[in-house]
């Protein structure tokens, strides 16, 4: 009876512990987050973006509010899951400043199905390189 209570004792132990690890697991796993979570790039603030592309070095820039318009939805369509390893990157496929006058409000870096935001690092759910290059070069044409 006595070894019948000991094997429930650390039956109980063992299935507390369990129980404590994943709750702790679960609070240090990050949470994903909207772009209006990062930056604050209310409609009303921003007056001109800068689109640089990370493979030429070409930037285009537009006031058009609907241009800025398109690439704050297109942005915002995302969830930012912050990364564990904060470690430097080297390269990237574009960046996007959001500016309201002169005062740079945010800086959006992508690189594939990561962004880094005003210098900290992002898993996306999806990469934008591609639609935010459609953007640019069609700003491009328009100016040339």
């Amino acid at each position: 009876m006595k070894n019948t209570h000991r094997l429930i004792a650390t039956i109980v132990t063992a299935a507390l512990l369990v129980a404590a690890v994943a709750t702790w697991h679960n609070l240090q796993a990050p949470t994903p987050l909207a772009l209006s979570d990062l930056c604050d790039l209310g409609e009303a603030r921003i007056t001109e973006i800068l689109i640089r592309n990370g493979t030429t070095g070409e930037a285009v820039t537009s006031i058009d509010p609907e241009v800025v318009a398109t690439v704050r939805e297109l942005l915002a369509f995302v969830t930012y899951t912050r990364r564990a390893n904060q470690a430097p990157r080297a390269g990237y496929e574009a960046y996007v400043d959001f500016y309201a006058g002169d005062e740079r409000l945010c800086r959006v870096t992508l690189a594939g199905s990561s962004a880094t935001i005003d210098g900290v690092a992002y898993d996306t759910d999806r990469a934008l390189s591609a639609e935010l290059a459609a953007i640019a070069l069609d700003l491009a044409t328009a100016d040339g």
